[in-house]
């Protein structure tokens, strides 16, 4: 839970060599036991790996902590700092947090926890579950049946200024001033043809942009954008631009509409094309309150 989960301990000092690595947080059920020996079990996906201990379930209140017992030598935020450096470890140990959470997402609605959330003790988890119970409960409530799904929006940055221009009366007057205009004039022309050009272009891509990003947002139950081109590319001649990066919190019942709609975009606007990724945890929305996000 990035925004959201629970505010970590100072871990300096701690007093004994091992802490639990928090996953995210679900909610507690009648079947709280088998979901414990389950765990215990190994299920696909969360099976300890060899010397690894096996994933536990912390209660408090109605809400359960996903952790594991983890070395502090190796995971507390020191130790985690000191591998920056080291991709390999990063990779894999960001893999194995990933791992973990994608497969009690499968079968709980999970607000995953950011990587390398460690606490010193069990006490520790709890107090801090018990400290947020009703906003932690609220969020994964407004999680309840959705997937996250990444969309990435791709251009032709020429189609897209010559549609501009061929809009906007303005550029056109400018090129028929230009071709009829004295040296002198059309220095100050060509500058003013320039701007007007950008600026044409740039309010067509913030349009296609909101446009496009509203048609996906209408499947989902919010969204998030979380890149977008910078409208000085706007006068390259590249015809395979990426404009946008967003992702979306979608209900499952609803993920067939939004894979059609993503695929429908290039049928709309031929200068436009997109793809899409998931379903994977709500990642990007563990960090978001319900009433920040963009509501479809």
């Amino acid at each position: 839970m990035q925004g959201q989960s629970p505010a970590q301990p100072e871990m300096s000092a701690p007093d004994h060599s091992w802490g639990w690595y928090l996953y995210g947080v679900i909610r507690a059920a009648p079947d709280t036991q088998e979901r414990l020996a389950r765990l215990a079990q190994g299920e696909p996906g969360q099976a300890p790996a060899p010397g690894e201990q096996p994933l536990e379930l912390l209660a408090s209140g109605e809400l359960l902590a996903v952790v594991r017992g983890v070395p502090l030598a190796d995971f507390s935020p020191e130790a985690i700092s000191a591998h920056a450096d080291d991709p390999a470890w990063l990779e894999q140990s960001a893999r194995r947090h990933n791992s973990v959470i994608e497969a009690v997402h499968r079968g709980d609605t999970m607000l995953p926890a950011k990587f390398g959330s460690v606490y010193p003790r069990a006490e520790d988890v709890r107090a801090a579950l018990r400290d947020e119970q009703a906003t932690l409960r609220d969020h994964l409530a407004w999680l309840d049946g959705c997937d996250e799904w990444g969309v990435r929006l791709y251009g032709d940055l020429v189609a897209i200024r010559q549609r501009g221009e061929a809009q906007h009366s303005d550029v056109a007057r400018l090129r028929q001033e230009l071709e009829a205009a004295s040296p002198g004039r059309a220095y100050l022309l060509r500058r003013k043809l320039a701007d007007a050009q950008a600026s044409v272009a740039d309010d067509l891509l913030n349009h296609l942009i909101a446009q496009v990003y509203d048609q996906f947002a209408h499947h989902a139950r919010a969204g998030l954008l979380t890149w977008r081109m910078a409208g000085a590319r706007l006068d390259q001649d590249d015809a395979h631009a990426e404009l946008m990066r967003a992702a979306f919190l979608v209900p499952r019942d609803s993920a067939q509409a939004f894979i059609a709609e993503v695929g429908a975009v290039a049928a709309r606007q031929p200068e436009l094309w997109s793809a899409y990724s998931g379903p994977w945890a709500p990642y990007s929305f563990a960090a978001q309150q319900p009433e920040e996000a963009s509501d479809a």
